[in-house]
């Protein structure tokens, strides 16, 4: 059996649209992923940026930072943040790896996972 692969980057990408309704169902759910510590503890984030950033608060320092997206939740322009994996290796996991089973699991207990 072939062993799949995701990017991480990919996997997020993957899931904008079902967090974005979860961020129109739920404000509160909105102003934690602007929250830089509410990201590394539950998105895997392991940065020093928010997972959402409104765009007109992104400025040239952090710009590279976030995808170039644009990403309307509640009529409001966003971008998310792009610090996500990389390939070092810490007790036997890459960081992508890392991050990305935290991510799994904040989206399996939102219960927001796509069915893929």
């Amino acid at each position: 059996m072939k062993k799949v692969q995701v990017k991480i980057g990919k996997f997020i990408k993957e899931h904008f649209k079902k967090i974005i309704e979860e961020c129109e169902r739920d404000r509160g759910e909105l102003l934690d992923l602007q929250d830089i510590e509410y990201s590394k503890q539950y998105l895997g984030l392991n940065a020093n940026f928010p997972f959402f950033k409104k765009i007109e608060e992104i400025d040239e320092t952090d710009n590279e930072r976030y995808w170039k997206d644009e990403l309307l939740i509640n009529n409001t322009k966003y971008r998310a943040c792009s610090q996500f994996g990389g390939g070092k290796i810490n007790n036997g996991k890459t960081r992508s790896q890392r991050e990305g089973e935290i991510f799994f699991h904040y989206l399996k207990n939102k219960n927001i996972l796509l069915n893929k």
